[in-house]
């Protein structure tokens, strides 16, 4: 893969620029409070400002994972999910015993 220059105003909007350049059609999470910068990129996405994958709202982390999990099985193409703190990123892994990527690029 070579370089690529992303014209970004921040590291979230050049983070989800990335994302989107590298496949990844839908972030799936639900970001709280702990992801202000990433919601203002999602943000300057939607007014065309900015490029990125396209946010679900999904209430919980298993779940998030698993909606990744299942379009990657679908399409090939894998997806990123978003999920708020260590705790939460350890929780999918747990009832299943496999290791997802949080942040799944190619």
């Amino acid at each position: 893969m070579g370089k690529k220059i992303i014209n970004a105003d921040t590291t979230a909007e050049a983070y989800l620029a990335l994302l989107a350049d590298r496949g990844v059609d839908y972030l799936f999470g639900n970001a709280g409070t702990d992801f202000a910068s990433v919601i203002e990129a999602l943000s300057k996405a939607q007014l065309g400002e900015a490029r990125s994958p396209i946010p679900v709202t999904v209430p919980h982390e298993n779940v998030a994972v698993s909606m990744a999990h299942g379009y990657y099985l679908a399409t090939g193409r894998p997806q990123a999910v978003m999920l708020l703190s260590l705790i939460h990123i350890s929780e999918p892994t747990r009832p299943r015993l496999i290791s997802y990527a949080v942040f799944c690029l190619k």
